[in-house]
């Protein structure tokens, strides 16, 4: 089989309102990373507690660092759940026969 070289494919070219670089991204995917620093934090508060541990044993400048972790992780939980409420609310609707807008499957975060 025989390909065609590189330089004789045309591409469509995007609209240009769309950022192309949106198109290759997920944006909720960026709040697992800190969600999971967060629930380490909890794994090791939970261990040490297996363990018959005391948090005042720990250094206060690494429980000072867990605590960082923890709410950088609640704020992405809390901005991961209203991203899934949406997209939630979206396939719902559009079983109902309502389609979203043309910005409707976009996050707040790429609006």
């Amino acid at each position: 089989m025989r390909s065609t070289p590189a330089e004789l494919v045309v591409l469509p070219d995007l609209p240009p309102a769309i950022d192309g670089r949106k198109l290759r991204g997920n944006p909720m995917r960026d709040y697992i990373p800190v969600i999971s620093f967060g629930s380490t934090v909890c794994g090791r508060l939970y261990t040490l507690g297996l363990k018959g541990g005391r948090l005042a044993d720990v250094p206060a400048d690494l429980r000072t660092a867990w605590l960082v972790d923890v709410q950088g992780a609640r704020e992405a939980m809390a901005k991961l759940s209203t991203g899934l409420a949406q997209a939630a609310e979206t396939l719902c609707n559009s079983l109902d026969g309502n389609e979203p807008s043309e910005r409707g499957l976009a996050t707040e975060h790429d609006q």
